[in-house]
């Protein structure tokens, strides 16, 4: 059996591990290992000094990997696949990593040749807005910088998988509805809202009534967690972290899986931490 491992700094890409749980294909038999890398309790990627201390936690995070002897890797978050293209410049796992940037670029260029006349919003965590990868990546695919509005929504990752219908959570995306429409002087025509974190659909509904309140044009909400795919059929899955999972957090995510991904509400619900998943390195 051949073993996929697929990796977020967080819940967000248990999103990701569902969807091939539910769309087998033709290819290999995997074993998946969900490793969620956050590095310590209270203290993740985004809330690090710098970009050379998140991109010396990563390659601990893929030294760490090296135990369970991957065939494949997909970074199933934004965060982690921005800081993976920084890594590369001086450090490469010994297997094959494959982020999410690609098909979101690909989503949201999709998106915007076929809407001329849209505008696009990228919400993601600090890192990824900050990178300016996807703003990049955009115009070197022919979209006007101008028809591009980005936003970064500190702490919002966390929330959501503390509990994805928690009134806070919806305070808080509210909020940043709010910020979005300050970004727009003239209402656009339609607005493509693209969810640069795996985290953010688990709240989709939360998104679409609140940006309605603020926006009287036709929204398109944009997640590219289902266009990132490994070919093959899932035969077993392990839930492996370094952190333990919050009080209550188990009870409020796992029925997100319960119906049609079962072994992951299941991997949630029996989650122990393991602090030798990975090392942290003596400048975190």
């Amino acid at each position: 059996m051949s073993v996929l491992v697929v990796c977020d700094s967080g819940l967000g890409g248990l999103d990701i591990a569902a969807n091939l749980m539910r769309n087998p294909t033709p290819g290999p038999v995997w074993d998946l290992v969900f490793l969620n890398a956050y590095p310590q309790h209270g203290r993740g990627f985004n809330d690090l000094p710098d970009s050379r201390t998140r991109q010396e936690v990563l390659r601990c995070v893929f030294e760490g990997m090296r135990k369970f002897a991957p065939d494949q890797c997909l970074l199933a978050c934004n965060t982690l696949s921005v800081l993976h293209e920084q890594l590369r410049a001086w450090y490469e796992p010994p297997f094959p990593v494959t982020g999410i940037l690609d098909c979101t670029t690909s989503l949201l260029v999709q998106y915007l040749r076929q809407n001329p006349d849209a505008k696009l919003l990228l919400l993601g965590t600090i890192t990824t807005i900050s990178s300016g990868l996807y703003q990049q990546r955009l115009v070197q695919n022919g979209i006007p910088s101008a028809q591009v509005a980005s936003l970064p929504c500190p702490g919002l990752a966390t929330l959501i998988e503390q509990n994805p219908l928690a009134p806070a959570l919806r305070q808080a995306i509210a909020a940043i509805a709010r910020q979005a429409r300050e970004l727009f002087a003239d209402l656009p025509a339609e607005l493509g809202i693209a969810f640069c974190c795996t985290h953010f659909g688990y709240a989709t509904a939360f998104w679409q009534e609140e940006f309605a309140r603020q926006f009287s044009c036709h929204l398109e909400f944009l997640n590219p967690n289902q266009d990132l795919t490994c070919p093959g059929n899932i035969a077993s899955f392990r839930y492996v972290s370094r952190t333990a999972l919050n009080p209550g957090q188990a009870e409020a995510m796992s029925p997100l899986f319960t119906d049609d991904a079962a072994p992951i509400a299941k991997a949630l619900q029996h989650a122990v931490a393991d602090e030798s998943l990975f090392s942290l390195p003596p400048s975190f």
